[in-house]
């Protein structure tokens, strides 16, 4: 037996409000009007009755901005979008094998993107880059996060030999 395809909600109200109007009409004549089989037009019939097709749903409120620019950077936002991404595309299954490979290539850009500004934000000077290029010259197979904690080893020794 085939399953028929669900009713809009439109049209479940649209036979509803016939049924209301027209007591005497027959569940079968509802759904030969409307082009439905006949349990899809019962079902309609219930739930226009029984006030589930007449409550208006709830609309979703957008949260508010305002708190996360207060408790957050901008860093650390991107950085949240970054990981939610990641997790939505490894959670999706149903991908194309070729929107999945544009969709990592933009995420592996975002990821070159999100370690540099990781970079500047613990160097905290414009010139992180200079300073990367130059732990890479020295150390070529080096990646973002050990330039940060070489740089980081290098200001506590320059501390504690300036005192």
């Amino acid at each position: 037996m085939v399953k028929a395809p669900t009713l809009a909600l439109s049209l479940r109200q649209k036979i509803g409000r016939y049924k209301e109007k027209n007591p005497k009409a027959t569940i079968g004549e509802c759904a030969q009007r409307f082009n439905v089989t006949y349990m899809q037009a019962r079902r309609a019939i219930m739930q226009w009755q029984s006030g589930a097709l007449r409550r208006s749903r709830p609309k979703p409120r957008p949260k508010d901005v305002s708190q996360l620019v207060t408790s957050h950077s901008a860093d650390e936002l991107l950085e949240m979008q970054y990981h939610k991404s990641v997790a939505e595309l490894e959670s999706n299954h149903n991908l194309a094998v070729d929107e999945r490979i544009k969709l990592l290539e933009s995420l592996f850009s975002m990821r070159r993107i999100l370690q540099a500004l990781k970079l500047e934000n613990h160097i905290k000077r414009v010139d992180a880059g200079i300073i990367k290029l130059i732990i890479k010259k020295y150390h070529p197979e080096v990646t973002d996060d050990e330039v940060i904690k070489i740089y980081l080893e290098a200001v506590e020794k320059w501390k504690l030999e300036s005192k």
